[in-house]
């Protein structure tokens, strides 16, 4: 709209020049045909100039038009985020964060629970199954506390588990003193699961755990070691 005002007020000027030419007192003076020629020639003149004028008004125009054009390309196009590394590092922080809040929460409640164990049901369960059979793998050494604990809840032996373990005769590793020696980590970790009742259980009546078959029946022989019904 600029544009199309400024135009408009040449072509104003320049025809206010002309017609000022065409009054003056010299150019009356003239011969008759030099005078309409020279009329004639400002008229065509200004004709012409209008319209190169027109013409240079109309290419602003367009050039305007593209560039309005432009711009409203730009101002409609999306423009692509880039997620700072500040805004990663939070969100690393975060995960980090809630996963140490899980293990926090995890240690918790596994502490809790230890907190309810009997220490010495622990103590003597994780000795009996070092001892008995600590160099023998995960499943002999779970069979082996949990014949123990079967003999704990069974009316037949005794009701706690050091008790069942010193009972006359019954465990060889109390007379060799080897029921003394200190069990791994994976047989305390066995122990405080069968205490906490986390692992696979046995029938209630298998109560025998020797070299050898004994009671009613066999239940599993594990690395050579007969777990037998009552």
């Amino acid at each position: 709209m600029k544009i199309k005002k400024i135009f408009l007020s040449l072509s104003i000027v320049i025809a206010i020049l002309n017609y000022k030419i065409l009054k003056i007192t010299e150019f009356k003076k003239m011969n008759f045909v030099i005078r309409k020629t020279l009329k004639a020639f400002i008229i065509l003149s200004v004709i012409v100039m209008n319209i190169k004028i027109s013409s240079l008004q109309n290419s602003f125009i367009g050039k305007e038009i593209e560039l309005e054009s432009v711009e409203v390309q730009i101002l409609q196009s999306p423009i692509p985020i880039k997620e700072s590394s500040s805004i990663k590092d939070k969100s690393q922080e975060i995960e980090y964060i809630e996963e140490e809040t899980e293990t926090d929460t995890d240690t918790e409640e596994n502490t809790k629970e230890e907190a309810n164990i009997d220490q010495e049901d622990l103590y003597w369960l994780a000795h009996v199954i070092g001892a008995e059979n600590g160099n023998m793998s995960y499943r002999c050494q779970l069979y082996t506390g949990l014949v123990v604990v079967n003999r704990k809840e069974d009316l037949d032996f005794p009701n706690t588990i050091k008790d069942v373990v010193f009972a006359d005769g019954q465990y060889a590793v109390v007379a060799n003193g080897t029921i003394y020696s200190e069990p791994s980590e994976e047989t305390w970790q066995i122990a405080k699961d069968i205490l906490l009742e986390k692992t696979e259980r046995i029938p209630e009546d298998v109560v025998y755990q020797a070299m050898f078959v004994q009671g009613s029946g066999v239940f599993a022989n594990v690395d050579g070691n007969y777990f037998c019904y009552k």
